[in-house]
C-alpha cells in the first residue's frame, strides 16, 4: 500500500467517524429535547397540582372559619337562652313570693276582721 492509499483510507475513516459522530450528536440532541419536554411537562403538572392544592387549602380555611363562626354564634345563643331561662325562673319566684305575701296579708286582714266581728 502506498502512502496515498493509506491517506485515502485514513480520510474515509475520518469522514465515517465525523458522520457517525454527527448522527450521534443529532440523536443525543433529539433525546435531550425529548427529556427537556418531558421534564417541562412534569414541572407544569407539579405546578398545576400545587395550585389546585393551594386553592383547596384556601377553601378549607374559609370553611373552617365559617364553621367556627357558626359554632361561636350557637354557643352565644345557648348562653342567651340559659340567661333568659334564669331570668324567667327568678320572675316566677318573685311572682310566687308576691302572691304568697298577698295571700298571707289577706288572711291576716280576714283574721283581724273576724276577730273584730266576734
Amino acid at each position: 500500500m502506498c502512502d496515498v492509499d493509506v491517506l485515502i483510507v485514513f480520510v474515509s475513516l475520518l469522514v465515517l467517524y465525523i458522520i457517525t459522530t454527527h448522527c450521534f450528536i443529532r440523536k443525543m440532541k433529539t433525546r435531550e429535547s425529548e427529556f427537556v419536554h418531558i421534564y417541562q411537562e412534569s414541572i407544569q403538572e407539579q405546578d398545576d397540582r400545587t395550585t389546585a392544592m393551594e386553592q383547596h387549602m384556601w377553601r378549607l380555611e374559609q370553611e373552617i372559619c365559617r364553621t367556627q363562626c357558626c359554632s361561636d354564634a350557637k354557643r352565644r345563643e345557648i348562653a342567651t337562652e340559659e340567661h333568659l331561662k334564669k331570668l324567667s325562673e327568678m320572675e316566677v319566684a318573685r311572682v310566687q313570693v308576691s302572691r304568697n305575701w298577698k295571700v298571707n296579708k289577706m288572711g291576716y286582714y280576714l283574721m283581724q276582721m273576724e276577730s273584730f266581728l266576734l
